[in-house]
């Protein structure tokens, strides 16, 4: 073989290895680039989410806490308004106007359901009872998400109690 063939294929074979090697070390730092970039889009697309979920329960949270306000619940609760037809109205009207509630009840401090959006006989869940001691405490609940009983969707546990004053 002559001596310009046998430089030509030395030199085409480093040219060869020396492109490999040049774009594995692309790759690689490239690679680490866009993971490096991936991951913080994640966290800051995370972070967004958990901001957006945390101001929408808080804005729950601030619901629950004025439909246990409601003037009407407190007046017929304390007596004031002796009929209970009027407190059932806005029990149902509240889903529409506050919220996507599926059940609001309001439950007296015996634990017997005065009125409730749907019926007054519907099954208590385990969290609905610790969200009913927690209201009669006088704090406001909010529950991890379940699986309501009543609805079969998951759902919170909100509970705030109803003052008349300063009692509950």
């Amino acid at each position: 073989m002559k001596l310009s063939v046998r430089s030509i294929t030395i030199f085409g074979i480093a040219g060869f290895i020396s492109l490999a090697v040049t774009g594995v070390f692309v790759y690689t730092s490239v690679k680490t680039s866009l993971q490096k970039n991936i991951e913080e889009k994640q966290l800051l697309i995370g972070r967004q989410a958990i901001d957006q979920i945390d101001r929408l329960l808080y804005g729950y949270y601030l619901d629950i806490q004025s439909i246990a306000e409601e003037e009407h619940i407190e007046r017929t609760l304390g007596g004031a308004l002796t009929d209970k037809r009027v407190i059932g109205r806005r029990i149902k009207e509240l889903p529409f106007l506050t919220g996507p509630w599926d059940i609001i009840s309001i439950i007296n401090t015996k634990g017997v359901t005065v009125a409730s959006n749907v019926g007054k006989d519907h099954k208590k869940d385990p969290d609905e009872l610790l969200a009913i001691e927690s209201a009669l405490r006088g704090d406001i609940y909010y529950s991890d998400v379940v699986i309501s009983k009543e609805t079969g969707k998951p759902t919170l546990i909100f509970a705030a109690p109803i003052r008349d004053q300063e009692t509950i």
